[in-house]
C-alpha cells in the first residue's frame, strides 16, 4: 500500500486517535492552497514575526465605507490590490484567474471569491470566504 505524501498539517490543528496531527496530503492540493489563502487574508500586517509585511487583514476593512475598500484608506491599500499583491508574493505557486469582492455595508458582510490555478499542474479551484462583523478571529 502506498502512503500519502504529507505536505502540511490541517489548520486549525486536529489530533488523530493515535496522537498525531491530521495532515493534508499531496492529493489534496486545493485544501492546502485554500488554507494558505485564508491565512494570508485573515492575518493582519505585523502579526507574523519575521514577516511584518505579511497579511491582508480583512477584518480591518469590515467597518470601512465601500469607497475606502475600493480606493484604500489611511495605511491600507485598496482591498483588491492588497489581496493580489499578498497572494502573488506569499503564494507564488498559484495563478490568480479572478478576484471578486462583494461588500454589504448595511450588514457588514465581506465576501471574497478567488479563482486560481496551481502552476505546473492541471489543478484549478475557487476559494470562497464570507466575513461578518460578528465573526470571531481564529488564531492559528
Amino acid at each position: 500500500m502506498m502512503s500519502t505524501i504529507s505536505i502540511t498539517p490541517v489548520f486549525p490543528l486536529e489530533e488523530t486517535d493515535d496522537g498525531k496531527y491530521k495532515i493534508v496530503g499531496i492529493n489534496d492540493l486545493t485544501v492546502a492552497v485554500d488554507q494558505n489563502i485564508k491565512m494570508v487574508l485573515l492575518t493582519r500586517k505585523g502579526a507574523k514575526i519575521g514577516r511584518p509585511a505579511f497579511g491582508v487583514g480583512l477584518h480591518d476593512y469590515l467597518f470601512e465605507h465601500p469607497n475606502n475598500i475600493e480606493n484604500g484608506f489611511s495605511q491600507k491599500p485598496p482591498l483588491r490590490k492588497n489581496i493580489i499583491n499578498q497572494l502573488t508574493t506569499y503564494i507564488p505557486y498559484i495563478s490568480l484567474e479572478k478576484v471578486e469582492i462583494n461588500f454589504d455595508p448595511n450588514q457588514r458582510i465581506l465576501r471574497i471569491k478567488i479563482q486560481y490555478h496551481i502552476t505546473d499542474s492541471d489543478v484549478a479551484s475557487t476559494f470562497d470566504l464570507t466575513l461578518q462583523d460578528t465573526d470571531t478571529i481564529e488564531l492559528y
